[in-house]
């Protein structure tokens, strides 16, 4: 199985170099290769990707996407991907060493098209957001919409030729576009299509993502917004509309008590994906 890792950064050089020096160590003996994805960096990316690429012991290509959002940079990387399996992590991620046999194990079973993995915290002293530390393994059915955290960006992966009966990611979502959620997106794309996924604790990459509670705190918020926008594209598709409305029903009911601001602020984005939507109508 070839297995096409994928890398989108903007501006943080230092921990790409940390996130490729961590995948070279990798104990994988398929067959596979890197695409670093540059999404228009003002630092010194360039020259670390430079660097780093004569140090590469398997294949690597780095390609320039001028179009800012994580989104449009993974799209650019699928249509180049030579893969059967296309494995997204982020640059400020350090992934396991098994990470690609695990992978791999994975994607034995034919009937999968995408998969969430285990994401650990990297630094003890920041704050715990954006992991998924569930040791079990958790079956996503075709025809579901996806509960937020089991497909996450920074491990995640596709089969590609789900990705190209998809059509890629929604660049509406995704960092540095007006919603976060693109990996949640296009995984209940690939379920609504048929796709079987699910979450599995094998594939392993640690989270640095450096931020303080303050910081972590405004993530939550960006991402709160961004489930909003998820919920409300189905919502708005009149054959996925019924099952998107009872699933947020159920869940908005237990968080209504938990979280009710995370709530207000999922409302708002629905709202605002409804009129982003309307406006380009």
């Amino acid at each position: 199985m070839y297995i096409s890792v994928v890398i989108c950064t903007r501006n943080r050089a230092a921990a790409l170099k940390r996130c490729l020096a961590a995948l070279y160590t990798v104990d994988f003996e398929g067959t596979w290769e890197i695409l670093v994805i540059d999404n228009n960096s003002s630092d010194n990316t360039q020259r670390i990707i430079a660097e780093m690429q004569q140090l590469c012991p398997v294949p690597f290509r780095s390609l320039v996407e001028l179009v800012p959002g994580n989104s449009a940079g993974r799209n650019t990387a699928v249509d180049s991907a030579q893969g059967e399996v296309v494995f997204f992590t982020d640059d400020d991620c350090i992934v396991e060493r098994t990470v690609l046999r695990e992978l791999w194990r994975v994607f034995e079973d034919r009937r999968i098209g995408f998969a969430g993995g285990r994401i650990l915290l990297f630094n003890p002293r920041d704050f715990p957001i954006s992991l998924m530390e569930e040791t079990k393994p958790i079956e996503i059915p075709p025809g579901t919409i996806v509960y937020p955290g089991l497909v996450q960006g920074s491990n995640m992966a596709f089969r590609r030729k789900a990705l190209v009966e998809l059509g890629g990611f929604d660049v509406l979502f995704g960092a540095g576009a007006a919603f976060a959620g693109e990996d949640l997106e296009l995984a209940t794309r690939a379920s609504l299509r048929g796709w079987h996924g699910g979450y599995f604790p094998g594939p392993t990459v640690y989270h640095d993502h450096g931020r303080d509670r303050a910081k972590a705190m405004a993530s939550e918020r960006q991402y709160d917004f961004g489930i909003g926008a998820y919920y409300a594209k189905f919502l708005l598709n009149s054959t996925t509309r019924w099952i998107c409305v009872l699933t947020w029903c159920r869940r908005s009911l237990k968080q209504l008590f938990r979280h009710p601001l995370g709530l207000h602020r999922q409302l708002a984005g629905a709202i605002c994906y409804a009129r982003l939507r309307g406006s380009h109508a």
